[in-house]
């Protein structure tokens, strides 16, 4: 869900505030929105809330019935919405103790463990560094 801040890379891409973002989110839930759709990337709503450092979003979704069995689930990039608002991403890592502290309440609550191997902290702007290539043969 877009208005969660799914497909969106950092807090300021949104268009709008975070109590913006809620009442957008509400308006979708109230149309029929799928709260627990999970995108090609492996994200949810809640990892767009997360991506978007809104604490608030997070506590709708919850209040609004997404299921943390489906958004405890790490994304292809290895992020889950935890992870995401620990700063774990691979684009300006900020991470934002009340959304934090949002996601780590549910979680517990559900009986889901804030554990886990975080993923590694890629630089976007990193070159990757090719491997050696073999000596030509003499001639």
């Amino acid at each position: 869900m877009a208005a969660a801040g799914l497909g969106t890379t950092e807090p300021l891409e949104e268009a709008g505030e975070e109590t913006e973002a809620v009442e957008a989110v509400k308006m979708l839930l109230d149309l029929g929105a799928d709260i627990n759709i999970v995108d090609n990337n492996g994200d949810t709503a809640m990892h767009g809330a997360a991506y978007n450092i809104s604490p608030l979003v997070v506590k709708l979704l919850a209040e609004r019935g997404a299921d943390p069995q489906i958004w405890k689930n790490p994304n292809k990039a290895g992020g889950t919405p935890l992870f995401i608002a620990e700063g774990y991403i691979s684009r300006l890592p900020r991470p934002d103790a009340p959304t934090i502290e949002a996601i780590t309440k549910l979680m517990l609550a559900a009986g889901i463990s804030t554990e886990g191997e975080r993923p590694k902290i890629v630089d976007s702007y990193q070159k990757a560094v090719e491997p050696p290539k073999p000596p030509e043969p003499a001639k």
